[in-house]
């Protein structure tokens, strides 16, 4: 286990990480009631999705499928699936959908799940990476 928690906090260039059940996930509840509270951003799940398609984009479309950009992609459909109601909710704040013309869990879906890298998305994908970042900065009171 200390290997693997080693190896996610290293992928996602986190301070730490604690495994709970998915070995996906870190702690953090930045999506429910009260936003992130006392967590690092880094250490949520909304900051891993923005770790995942930061990495992502910045890979080169030959190292797209390699297996650690695989497991990358997994974590961040993960992340979609589990948390897809909560990215609704994301989606209804305006600079969203100012920025992105779909919903931000099809434009991640799409991207995350497709067989080669889709360059027509990166300016949206890195526009959700900056509306992430920004969202687990807020102050949640």
């Amino acid at each position: 286990m200390t290997d693997i928690k080693t190896s996610l906090a290293s992928t996602y260039n986190v301070d730490g990480i604690t495994v709970q059940g998915n070995l996906g996930f870190s702690t953090g509840n930045e999506f429910e009631d009260g936003g992130v509270k006392n967590l690092s951003p880094k250490n949520t799940e909304v900051g891993l999705l923005a770790a995942v398609l930061e990495t992502l984009y910045a890979v080169s479309a030959k190292d797209w499928n390699t297996d650690p950009n695989k497991a990358l992609k997994k974590d961040g459909i993960n992340i979609v699936k589990k948390y897809g109601t909560a990215l609704a909710a994301f989606d209804r704040d305006s600079q969203v959908s100012q920025l992105i013309s779909t919903s931000t869990a099809v434009l991640v879906n799409s991207y995350l799940n497709a067989n080669t890298k889709s360059n027509t998305l990166n300016g949206d994908v890195i526009n959700v990476v900056s509306l992430l970042n920004g969202y687990v900065r807020k102050d949640p009171d």
